[in-house]
């Protein structure tokens, strides 16, 4: 699946767990772990005022959707 993110960057993973590793990889505020990543994000988050959620990869990934910092991408049919 793809994800947009609101400054416009695309990132495209098969599940949460790639989407987080990607996400690190790709982030200036990199760790070399990327559960510690996620726990960054989280307190980072807190001082825009949003609410995140650093329980596991996949509740990290609904919260990012669920305050709008990414939305996914669903593929037109035809598309993979």
């Amino acid at each position: 699946m793809k994800y947009r993110f609101n400054d416009g960057k695309i990132l495209e993973a098969e599940d949460a767990v790639e989407f987080v590793v990607k996400m690190n990889v790709a982030s200036f505020a990199h760790q070399t772990d990327h559960r510690k990543f996620m726990r960054d994000c989280v307190q980072r988050g807190k001082l825009l005022g949003l609410d995140l959620d650093s329980t596991n990869e996949e509740e990290f990934l609904i919260s990012l959707i669920r305050n709008k910092v990414v939305s996914p991408l669903f593929p037109f049919e035809g598309e993979s």
